[in-house]
């Protein structure tokens, strides 16, 4: 049998290139999305997104300097998420900072979180652009709702009571 090839040798790198070129890997890499797929991916990315836009110029919080460090802590938290995730399986980090997020920001920290936690997934993954903005849809919908729940219980509560933490809770 032959000796395996290592990294850094012509013949490995050759080997290495022509299995990424290979229409099997494109086909797993790239899938296609049927019409109908593709339109709904589509519509929720869209809607999320302007669903965001209108939660952050209508949101009641005012706190920029919180929100911004809620979007680095977001961003980290994403980025150690994607580290992590060959060594434990998956961390849904980013949710639970979108969810803090409509927690102490309301409405106005949808989008701008939603974003920062795209932006990390695709500076790693280098998805494409159709997948980023589906990521950032999805993700300010879950937000605003989360937000809409929370505000909801509050206002049906109060602050400060067994409830709204239920609220909280439903909202997550």
């Amino acid at each position: 049998s032959a000796p395996p090839l290592r990294l850094g040798e012509p013949e490995a790198v050759a080997t290495a290139a022509e299995t990424l070129a290979s229409p099997a890997t494109q086909q797993l890499r790239f899938p296609s999305l049927s019409h109908g797929l593709t339109a709904l991916a589509v519509t929720i990315g869209a809607l999320g997104v302007v669903g965001g836009g209108a939660g952050l110029a209508w949101g009641s919080s005012r706190d920029v300097v919180g929100l911004l460090g809620m979007m680095l802590l977001v961003g980290g938290g994403q980025a150690l998420s994607l580290e992590l995730m060959d060594v434990v399986g998956s961390i849904p980090v980013s949710v639970v900072g979108l969810l803090a997020g409509a927690v102490l920001f309301d409405y106005r920290a949808a989008l701008p979180l939603a974003v920062t936690t795209a932006v990390v997934d695709w500076s790693a993954r280098r998805t494409s652009l159709r997948h980023v903005g589906y990521t950032v849809g999805s993700l300010s919908l879950a937000c605003l709702a989360a937000a809409g729940v929370f505000e909801a219980g509050v206002a049906t509560a109060g602050p400060r009571t067994l409830a709204t933490w239920l609220f909280g809770t439903v909202a997550g």
